[in-house]
């Protein structure tokens, strides 16, 4: 296939007109919504294959990224960031019923809600074995395997979360529809994902995996489209937001 027939079958989730801005090769950009849109789309397959316990937790983070691999991620996590996401979450309600994490990793963060004061708490991971580990190494038994959105048998939840997630979503718009479903009325949402500030050369751009890419307008965009109000604030690390909202009225 020629380069325009793959650029043809590129969507953006709110279906505009994608153009070439020359800010990276493997992206263009939505003319509407302003969002980035990685020209490789990987399929469902793909992504699980991608995700999996070994060569993404594993393989990729070692050799790819130069970061820890899961099981010393999940001792590292618990004393750094997850104490600056459980300040947001703790920030911005008060509620402690039940969580959902989408996206849960090693499952610290879960496990630190739940000493925390959550009465339950359930996760979304797209590889089994990586959620069979979550399950063993913080007792965690609501763990389940999927690529978001999968059928959740026990919302709804008071607060759905997730970081470094959101830009992995390969349908934005039914990835963040499920969201609001899973919203009771007064529930929460919030997400951590990159925030686009007009970089030349952002270390962002990761092509295949980072799927879709926002600025401030763009994830406001997203979240109104689905019916979820929408504030930003900033994330722990500078190239981040954290955008979090509820039902709209």
């Amino acid at each position: 296939r020629g380069e325009d027939a793959v650029v043809a079958e590129v969507k953006c989730w709110c279906g505009g007109l994608l153009a070439d801005t020359h800010i990276h090769p493997d992206y263009l950009r939505c003319s509407e919504c302003g969002t980035f849109v990685s020209l490789e789309q990987p399929s469902p397959d793909e992504l699980r294959e991608y995700y999996g316990f070994e060569s993404y937790w594993h393989d990729a983070m070692w050799n790819v990224y130069n970061q820890p691999v899961i099981e010393q991620r999940a001792e590292n996590d618990l004393h750094d960031r997850i104490e600056f996401w459980w300040n947001d979450v703790s920030t911005l309600t008060d509620k402690r019923g039940s969580m959902l994490e989408i996206g849960c990793a090693h499952g610290g963060f879960l496990a630190t809600a739940r000493f925390r004061g959550f009465g339950r708490v359930t996760g979304v991971e797209p590889d089994p074995k990586t959620c069979e580990y979550a399950r063993r190494k913080f007792d965690l038994p609501n763990i389940y395997s999927g690529l978001w959105p999968i059928t959740m048998p026990d919302r709804p939840y008071d607060v759905i979360c997730g970081f470094d997630v959101l830009e992995h979503f390969s349908d934005p718009l039914s990835a963040m529809a499920y969201v609001r479903l899973c919203l009771p009325k007064g529930g929460l949402y919030m997400f951590q994902t990159p925030c686009y500030r007009g970089e030349t050369n952002w270390d962002q751009f990761k092509p295949g995996e980072h799927l879709f890419l926002y600025d401030e307008k763009s994830i406001a965009k997203l979240m109104k489209k689905v019916g979820l109000t929408c504030n930003i604030k900033p994330a722990v690390f500078w190239h981040d937001m954290v955008v979090y909202g509820t039902l709209d009225a």
